[in-house]
């Protein structure tokens, strides 16, 4: 949730591996880890496409959005979108997780977040926040 690189939210009760928690697989201190590598990979794809960019994985989602969208599937799916109190959140554009269907955005779904998912989210938001206002204050 959130943004991606550094701001990201892993939210591990969330996360599941064959409709198991991940927790059942790996311990708390390997599952962090997992989540800090996370955070990174995409520079890394970067990186290893030399000179190419990143743009498989903008591509697949564009695609399930508007699979979603134009046969109006109403599925759950991650999206950057404007909060206005969900989450706590006002005046910002995160990832979190939407219903879609044919008439768009039909519900922000919020989690349960722990507090200190919660405070990464908070900090997710004013970075986002604050690079926005370094632009327009130009």
């Amino acid at each position: 949730m959130g943004a991606h690189g550094d701001s990201m939210v892993p939210v591990k009760n969330k996360v599941t591996l064959d409709s198991q928690v991940l927790s059942k697989f790996l311990d708390d201190k390997k599952i962090k880890e997992v989540f800090e590598k996370a955070k990174s990979q995409g520079g890394r794809i970067v990186s290893l496409l030399k000179g190419g960019s990143a743009y498989y994985a903008p591509a697949l989602s564009i695609y399930k959005m508007l699979d979603v969208i134009l046969n109006d599937k109403e599925e759950i799916l991650p999206a950057s979108v404007y909060l206005k109190g969900e989450y706590d959140l006002m005046d910002v554009c995160l990832g979190v997780p939407v219903k879609l269907s044919k008439d768009g955005i039909k519900e922000i779904i919020e989690i349960d977040l722990t507090d200190e998912e919660q405070l990464s989210l908070n900090k997710a938001a004013n970075i986002i926040k604050s690079n926005i206002s370094k632009i327009t204050n130009r």
